[in-house]
C-alpha cells in the first residue's frame, strides 16, 4: 500500500482582460479496485459562485463552472488525499490474445459491450498501417496475451524516443508514427492504435507518477506533470496497466484520474472565455508519499 498527497496547478495568464469563461475539470482522481480517494477538493481563483459535478459517459467525475467576473489570470488547484492498493501483479502467460480478441468481438452483455467501445477507432486513434504492422510482428498466433503485450510495452518505449517538443496536441497519429517522437499522450496513442488494429481493446488513461527530487535516479519520465498510459483488456487477467513511456507494468506509483478512448476523453481542463486573444499556462504537479 501507499498514500499520496496530491497537488495540481494549473494557471492561466491572458494578454488583457476576460469578461467570463466556462469550465469542465476532470481532475478528480477515480476510486477503483487498487485505488481510494479519500478526501479531494478544489480551490479555484477567481471564486465561482457555484461548482457543479456529475459524471461522464465513462464513468469520470467532471466539475463544471463559471466566472462572470472580469479577470485577467485563472488558477484552479486539485488536491488529494490517495491510497493506492494496487497488489504486485503475477506474470502469468494468460489466455492467448486471439481468444481474447474473439471474447470482445461475441460477448454481448453489458461489460462486453463496454469494453468492446475501446476495441474501435477513436478520434485521435485513427486506424493506421504502421500500427498494424508493429501489433502484427509481435502477436504471433497462439502467443500468450500477457506476455506480447509486455514486448509491445517495451517496443514503443524503445523505438519512439520522448521528446516534448516533437509534438501538438493535435498532431495527427500518422506523424507520431513517422518521427517515433512524443510525449507521453502520443506513445499512448501508438500503443492504443497497435492494440486495436488487431481487435483487442484498450483504454487511454490519465493520471499522475509519484514526484522524486531532481536527478533522483528512480523518478520517472512525466513525473511533475500530467502523465498517460494504456490499459488494456487481457480476459482472464481483466484490466492490464501498462507504461511505454517508461517501460512499466503500472505501479502503487501511478494514480489514476480518468480514462477514456483518447486523450480528448480526459482532457484535464477545457473550456472557453470571452476577452482576450493570448494565454499563457502554466501546470505544476506534485505527488508526495506520506507514510
Amino acid at each position: 500500500m501507499a498514500t499520496y498527497d496530491l497537488s495540481h496547478t494549473t494557471i492561466y495568464r491572458y494578454s488583457g482582460q476576460i469578461s467570463m469563461c466556462q469550465n469542465q475539470l476532470r481532475l478528480t482522481p477515480r476510486s477503483d479496485t487498487f485505488q481510494s480517494v479519500l478526501k479531494h477538493r478544489l480551490e479555484i481563483t477567481p471564486k465561482p459562485t457555484k461548482i457543479l459535478k456529475s459524471f461522464d459517459f465513462f464513468q469520470n467525475q467532471v466539475s463544471y463552472f463559471e466566472l462572470s467576473q472580469p479577470h485577467e489570470t485563472l488558477v484552479v488547484t486539485s488536491l488529494a488525499h490517495v491510497k493506492m492498493k494496487r497488489p504486485p501483479f503475477a506474470l502469468e502467460r494468460g489466455p492467448s490474445w486471439q481468444d481474447v480478441a474473439t471474447q470482445i468481438q461475441l460477448d454481448r452483455s453489458r461489460q462486453g459491450i463496454e469494453r468492446f467501445q475501446y476495441s474501435l477507432s477513436s478520434p485521435h486513434v485513427p486506424h493506421c498501417q504502421d500500427a498494424h504492422d508493429i501489433a502484427t510482428s509481435i502477436f504471433a498466433p497462439g502467443r500468450g496475451i500477457l506476455e506480447a503485450s509486455l514486448d509491445l510495452n517495451r517496443l514503443i518505449h524503445q523505438q519512439f524516443r520522448y521528446d516534448p517538443n516533437a509534438t501538438t496536441i493535435n498532431t495527427p497519429l500518422a506523424d507520431v508514427f513517422r518521427v517515433r517522437r512524443g510525449v507521453c499522450q502520443d506513445l499512448s496513442h501508438a500503443m492504443l492504435a497497435c492494440f486495436r488494429s488487431i481487435g483487442l481493446s484498450a483504454r487511454y488513461v490519465s493520471g499522475y507518477l509519484r514526484t522524486y527530487p531532481p536527478k533522483d535516479p528512480q523518478a520517472l519520465v512525466g513525473a511533475d506533470a500530467s502523465h498517460a498510459w494504456v490499459s488494456v483488456y487481457a480476459g482472464d487477467l481483466g484490466w492490464i496497466d501498462l507504461d511505454p513511456t517508461n517501460d512499466l507494468l503500472v505501479s502503487n506509483e501511478h494514480i489514476t484520474l480518468a480514462w477514456g478512448r483518447d486523450f480528448r476523453d480526459v482532457t484535464p481542463i477545457n473550456g472557453l472565455y470571452v476577452g482576450a486573444e493570448q494565454q499563457s499556462l502554466d501546470v505544476a504537479v506534485q505527488v508526495k508519499p506520506i507514510d
